[in-house]
């Protein structure tokens, strides 16, 4: 009896067509729906339902049946695929940031996506949330692509300098950039210099206008 459910499923569908072609364009819908519930890692069924969804025009709803079908089913890489289109959907089409927030925090629950990660850093600090903003960053920054980790770090910095007010912490992300990544950064070396003043260390600020001048 395991392949009742796909069974069942694949009734629902001959259904779900016949209904529609009797004009019961509702009846059909509900039918495709209940077949995704006891197949859902049928992408056949689940294009169906979306197919339907858009021609009658309740594209609003996608993002909860795309989110609902991801919490049934076992892959991993699917699963977040189909969080990522939903928040995209909600934030795109809808202009429903809030939920679309939170179908991204989903997403991370699977792994630290630097997609997701990245979104929801421009969110929050957007949102004037610095804080949350630097976790993001400090989590994209961990990924180690380094491409990105010396833009990643000096966004870290400024958001610890100017938002949280922690020039400690902004110190150590220039540090981070100058030792390990690129030591001619000016721009690290510009707000080094700032920060340094700021935390009474005069000789630490003359040290790092000095390294500028040396690459000017």
């Amino acid at each position: 009896l395991a392949d009742q459910p796909t069974r069942q499923a694949a009734l629902l569908v001959k259904s779900s067509a016949y209904l529609a072609d009797a004009g019961d364009s509702v009846r059909a819908l509900t039918n495709l729906y209940r077949a995704t519930e006891l197949d859902p890692n049928n992408d056949e069924y689940a294009n169906a339902v979306e197919e339907q969804l858009s021609s009658s025009r309740r594209g609003s709803e996608l993002p909860a049946f795309l989110l609902e079908r991801a919490a049934r089913i076992n892959d991993s890489q699917k699963r977040v695929a189909l969080r990522k289109r939903a928040a995209k959907y909600q934030s795109h089409e809808l202009g429903d940031f809030d939920s679309a927030r939170r179908s991204y925090e989903l997403v991370l629950q699977e792994a630290d996506d630097a997609e997701a990660l990245s979104l929801l850093a421009d969110d929050a600090e957007g949102r004037g949330d610095a804080a949350t903003a630097v976790g993001y960053l400090k989590r994209l920054i961990s990924l180690k692509d380094e491409h990105r980790r010396v833009p990643l770090l000096l966004r870290e910095a400024h958001l610890r300098h100017k938002g949280l007010k922690d020039l400690d912490g902004a110190v150590r992300s220039y540090e981070t950039i100058l030792r390990e990544l690129d030591p001619k950064n000016l721009d690290a070396l510009a707000a080094l210099a700032e920060l340094e003043l700021q935390r009474g260390k005069p000789d630490k600020a003359a040290e790092a206008l000095e390294r500028q001048l040396e690459l000017a």
